[in-house]
């Protein structure tokens, strides 16, 4: 298997692994297993923010990695 198709594999399970952390913060603020020290709706906005910065940084680094192993026939 070609370096290029590994990093394109390993991009789409950290995006996942992100959602389902985030899925599971949300659940927890949600089902009040999580206590948040402000508002829930605020929590839950910050976590919304914060994931997908996550998954914009990942994505962006992982797909310029990707290109560049392909340009160069990896």
């Amino acid at each position: 298997m070609k370096v290029s198709n590994r990093i394109l594999i390993l991009l789409v399970v950290i995006e996942v692994l992100i959602v389902v952390i985030g899925a599971w913060l949300l659940g927890g603020l949600s089902n009040g297993s999580l206590h948040a020290t402000n508002n829930s709706a605020e929590a839950a906005s910050t976590v919304l923010s914060v994931l997908g910065g996550a998954m914009g940084v990942v994505g962006g680094v992982m797909t310029v990695v990707w290109s560049t192993l392909r340009l160069r026939g990896l």
